[in-house]
């Protein structure tokens, strides 16, 4: 009797066991088939599914290695076999139908698997799901005709004229149809507005300026024949003005948004929406017109909002010009001083505007960068101080705080107020702009390291908007370090920089004149070259001229192309304003001239000066220096406004 119960222990024992060993010995021989397909072994990956398929033929897993297997072996009626003896005309089953219609398809049975198709969607006629899928699979195979059919016969059945919009516009795309594409589309519109900014986004994503154009006249074409506002009315505006400005027509976009306006219920602004995006293209006249739309408007509601953006506005476009050298008259200037204007009318007219701390700030930063009337500047901020309201305001006035004791050469305070900023922000754009500050103040102060443990933050975030300024002060400490010790050239050079951007900039230029003068290699002697031509080009035209000239060919790089542009907008503002040679009697100019003279050795290169003490540049010559400059640097920083003036310069010969 026992050795009977021990019998059935062991075969119940056995029984448990045997099975999991056999589980366990096909799992591993599955993963040896999965890394012989990795290995392009396809024919003994082969020989390992088709066993495993003969002993347990209801694991799909198996099945579909290998059919994939027999695919990759092109033994398409082999796998055939398989998939159809598997499927066994349960076309229900829409995974195997499918794999048997893309099978035939392979195998070259056209007619076939269109059946398969057929018999698929027949048995599942009431699923949307089934439709989508072997729509899917057409577009796989490339059969978008088909694919288009199946949609349009999903959107009879379900009685929904937008169903599978996207799709059926990719096909119509993949087939050269591009008037069908644009024509859906538009459809779309019309049945469901809403849908406007996935008409858009497709539109756009297409990147196909043929589909581009047709829209825009379809589109137009249909607002024409609607006067009444409504949801298509809107819907057709909105994407009419994307696609505008996708296409670079910017005029047309505005114009179009006055229309729209013009028609739109109270409470859209299509014109102060595109101002914002006219001013990211860099269209800032456009962008100015927009906003001064309201601003001439006494009683309008957003009148005092234009007036802060048209202010920012200026002072990004004055910005912009600086960074490209490309004013050489006032018009920096000029666009400061409407943008202070706009701050004053604001804050003198509109004394309850809820941004008016805001408004102070942009008055204080602007007073700061241009006069620097630290006076000034400091009784706005006691202003901001005596009016703030919340923690946003009281970071507003400690980034201000250090911003006027970091121009008083006060580092240390000016550490303390900025610290107290980046705290209180911790995230955002003011947690980023106190950090950049934090490191141009450790710089001014040459503290280097501190500087450059700032600076590390900025750089990771390849979005922010000091990410550059970080990046620039970063090159500086970079040329100017030997075996992490800090050089006495970036000592000289940080000194010369703070002066500079204190409004000092003879100081500033003068004590640079040992770095400018000195041999080849110096480090920082190519940024102080720059900072000299910045502030003496307007006056010593001539001088800058030769100096850019002797010193081009000892640059490579990024800061070669920065001193390039530097000499072909001198030449450039030299041809379009007569620039005349006004040398200022002082020591620095002079020693900066006899160096200059002393480095020349061949008259050619020195600029022309005719009897009236006028500097002369020919347009001929002129365009040959841009020519030269954007075979040197196709895909440079300033390639885009090179070319573009040089199409001036040709339009202007014609």
């Amino acid at each position: 009797m026992m050795q009977t119960i021990k019998l059935l222990i062991l075969v119940l024992i056995l029984s448990v066991i045997a099975p999991n060993i056999l589980l366990s010995q096909n799992s591993d021989d599955y993963m040896t088939g999965v890394q012989l397909v990795r290995q392009s072994q396809f024919e003994e990956a082969y020989k390992i599914f088709s066993r495993l398929y003969s002993s347990n033929p209801n694991n799909f897993p198996v099945f579909d290695q290998l059919v994939n297997t027999l695919i990759s072996l092109k033994r398409y009626e082999e796998a055939i076999s398989i998939t159809s003896g598997k499927l066994n005309k349960n076309y229900s089953d829409i995974v195997l139908a499918t794999k048997l219609a893309e099978l035939y398809h392979l195998n070259g049975n056209v007619d076939l698997a269109y059946e398969t198709w057929k018999l698929a969607l027949e048995a599942n006629i009431n699923s949307l799901q089934a439709f989508r899928y072997i729509g899917e699979n057409m577009i796989y195979r490339r059969e978008h005709e088909k694919a288009i059919e199946i949609y349009l016969q999903a959107r009879r059945n379900f009685n929904n004229p937008t169903l599978f919009f996207s799709e059926i516009t990719n096909s119509y795309v993949a087939l050269g149809q591009r008037e069908e594409a644009v024509k859906t589309l538009i459809a779309v519109m019309s049945s469901s507005p809403g849908n406007g900014a996935y008409v858009l986004r497709q539109i756009i994503n297409f990147d196909d300026a043929q589909i581009t154009e047709l829209a825009i006249l379809e589109i137009n074409d249909k607002v024409n024949e609607r006067l009444i506002a409504g949801p298509e009315y809107a819907a057709y505006h909105e994407v009419l003005i994307g696609l505008l400005m996708e296409g670079k027509y910017y005029r047309r976009a505005l114009s179009t948004a006055k229309r729209y306006e013009s028609q739109a219920e109270n409470g859209v602004w299509p014109i102060f929406s595109l101002a914002n995006r006219l001013q990211s293209q860099q269209e800032y006249e456009l962008a100015n017109e927009a906003l001064s739309y309201y601003i001439e408007q006494p009683e309008h509601q957003l009148l005092a909002r234009s007036l802060e953006n048209r202010a920012l506005l200026f002072i990004t476009w004055s910005k912009y010009l600086k960074d490209y050298n490309l004013d050489f008259g006032s018009t920096i200037d000029d666009l400061n001083s409407k943008a202070l204007n706009d701050l004053n009318k604001l804050i003198s007219e509109h004394k309850n505007y809820q941004r008016i701390i805001e408004v102070l700030s942009l008055k204080t930063e602007l007073i700061l960068d241009t006069s620097g009337d630290i006076e000034l500047a400091s009784t706005l901020v006691q202003e901001i101080k005596s009016n703030s309201r919340n923690e946003d305001h009281e970071i507003i006035s400690e980034y201000l705080e250090g911003r006027i004791q970091m121009a008083q050469g006060s580092h240390s305070m000016a550490r303390i107020n900025f610290t107290r900023s980046n705290r209180l922000a911790r995230t955002g754009e003011m947690a980023e702009k106190t950090r950049y500050y934090l490191a141009l103040n450790d710089f001014y102060a040459g503290d280097f390291e501190f500087s450059s443990i700032q600076m590390r933050a900025l750089e990771r975030l390849s979005t922010s908007y000091y990410a550059n300024d970080a990046l620039k002060l970063r090159v500086w400490m970079r040329e100017g370090m030997q075996q992490e010790t800090p050089t006495e050239e970036l000592k000289q050079f940080s000194q010369a920089r703070f002066l500079f951007d204190t409004h000092k900039k003879s100081d500033a230029v003068s004590l640079l004149l040992p770095l400018i003068t000195s041999p080849e290699g110096t480090p920082l002697k190519g940024e102080s070259i720059l900072m000299a031509s910045i502030f003496l080009k307007s006056g010593h035209a001539n001088l800058i001229f030769d100096l850019l000239t002797i010193t081009l060919s000892t640059y490579q790089g990024p800061l070669a192309e920065r001193l390039n542009w530097e000499k072909v907008r001198l030449a450039d503002g030299i041809y379009s304003n007569d620039t005349s040679i006004t040398l200022t009697e002082n020591q620095f100019t002079q020693e900066l001239a006899q160096w200059v003279s002393s480095q020349i050795t061949n008259d050619a290169t020195r600029l022309t000066v005719d009897a009236s003490n006028s500097v002369r540049m020919d347009v001929n010559d002129l365009t040959t220096m841009y020519e030269d400059m954007l075979n040197k640097y196709p895909n440079g920083f300033y390639a885009t406004s090179a070319r573009q003036r040089l199409t001036d310069l040709n339009s202007k010969a014609l």
